[in-house]
């Protein structure tokens, strides 16, 4: 069964009830700031979900999306032009979160690092996602947040 892709775009309360019975509500101000933030760095969704994978397929904006941690779960939300959609994970859903460098060395010897990361749940789902050598830092701190580091994997 495909997750649910939810819209964002509107206040809506039924649907905000729905996703806060699920990854429960936000940090407050003084725990975002002592974790600098809950939000994740742009990334670029590479694939995963059929909805997803159709925006990417008609906006080309659609490949760069973001992650919210929450007490209880993950937020996946994409930007496509003025609409706003997101995957909600519980946290006890995501089996492992992984890391991997890629090391590409062009022909004038400078080594530049790139990376690739992906989301596994219990019910076996995968996301891919992919951070260019200015990204990969910012992606790699943000694992370090909430309860992140007990899931990834390097």
């Amino acid at each position: 069964m495909q997750r649910k892709l939810y819209n964002l775009s509107h206040n809506d309360r039924k649907t905000k009830e729905e996703i806060r019975g699920i990854v429960g509500k936000p940090f407050g101000f003084v725990a975002n700031l002592k974790m600098g933030g809950s939000g994740s760095p742009r990334l670029r969704y590479q694939s995963g979900h059929d909805g997803l994978d159709q925006l990417k397929k008609r906006f080309s904006a659609a490949e760069r999306v973001n992650l919210q941690v929450l007490p209880k779960g993950l937020i996946l939300r994409l930007n496509v032009n003025t609409s706003v959609y997101g995957l909600v994970f519980n946290k006890l859903e995501v089996e492992e979160l992984r890391l991997e460098t890629l090391y590409k060395t062009p022909d004038d010897l400078d080594v530049q690092v790139e990376g690739q990361w992906w989301l596994k749940t219990i019910t076996e789902e995968h996301y891919h996602f992919f951070a260019t050598k200015e990204e990969w830092k910012r992606v790699q701190h943000f694992f370090t947040k909430a309860w992140l580091p007990d899931l990834v994997r390097a």
